[in-house]
């Protein structure tokens, strides 16, 4: 184990000499501010690409929008999304979206006790 250990530390002086002399051979300074600095390429203005994909549903900013998602969001987070509460408020028509055109209708659709 002792001939290991020397085996170990021979070699790590001979790297060392060797990284030492490619560094002197380079003329490289050491410059830690250049190393953490920024390269040309990522101090460049982020240009905003085109999706890989189309999206073929709803983009999260678009859901954001809607009142009646961000409440159904917020039961949903509370605990309450299953409840007769959620139905009744995801319902009503006070969460602001005007009813599409062809979800109205003159017929009513209550049930009949017979």
């Amino acid at each position: 184990r002792e001939e290991e250990a020397r085996a170990g530390e021979e070699l790590a002086r001979r790297l060392s000499a060797v990284r030492e002399r490619v560094v002197a051979s380079m003329g490289i300074e050491r410059d830690a501010a250049r190393a953490t600095a920024h390269t040309a390429a990522s101090a460049q203005p982020v240009v905003k690409h085109a999706e890989l994909f189309p999206a073929t549903g709803y983009l999260d900013d678009k859901l954001m929008t809607n009142m009646r998602f961000k409440v159904g969001l917020a039961l949903q987070n509370a605990g309450l999304g299953g409840t007769s509460y959620a139905r009744q408020i995801l319902c009503s028509d006070k969460l602001g979206a005007p009813r599409r055109k062809d979800t109205i209708s003159n017929v009513p659709m209550a049930h009949s006790a017979t």
